[in-house]
């Protein structure tokens, strides 16, 4: 019968045995660094991707809210001068009362100003004084309907 040659993947490599040591012998380390290649799904990679893209959405949260602040607070200054504009009309429309007690277009006016600027039991004083002088006044009817 013919001898069967074992595979070679079923051989066991043999241990290479170190040269034993002399007692002053001094191993020096190598002057080549063993550097592995780095691949392209390396963590430290991965990391800083990940970093890098949640900083970007934090300045990007910042700066959108930062534009909503600003525009509130625009808003807000507007409204405050609209609101100083309103004081100064019913400043005027008062001193025309003032003059002229039975003016029924000054006091409407009052009660349109008080009433756009919140003051609703004002409104309806003025509006009062309108139909004590006028009680067939249109204008003011449309606006008791709002109250």
């Amino acid at each position: 019968m013919a001898k069967i040659k074992p595979l070679k993947f079923f051989k066991r490599k043999k241990k290479e045995v170190e040269p034993e040591k002399k007692k002053n012998q001094v191993n020096f380390p190598s002057i080549y660094r063993f550097i592995p290649a780095k691949s392209f799904f390396d963590k430290t990679f991965w990391k800083w991707i990940i970093g890098g893209f949640i900083a970007l959405l934090l300045v990007i949260m910042f700066v959108i809210s930062s534009i909503q602040t600003y525009k509130h607070f625009q808003d807000k200054k507007l409204e405050e001068v609209k609101r100083k504009e309103l004081i100064l009309k019913v400043e005027y429309w008062e001193k025309v009362i003032n003059k002229y007690k039975n003016y029924r277009d000054g006091y409407f006016q009052l009660a349109v100003l008080e009433y756009q600027l919140g003051n609703k039991e004002k409104a309806k004083m003025y509006l009062d004084k309108v139909f004590l002088l006028d009680p067939n006044f249109e204008e003011g009817q449309r606006l008791k309907k709002l109250f």
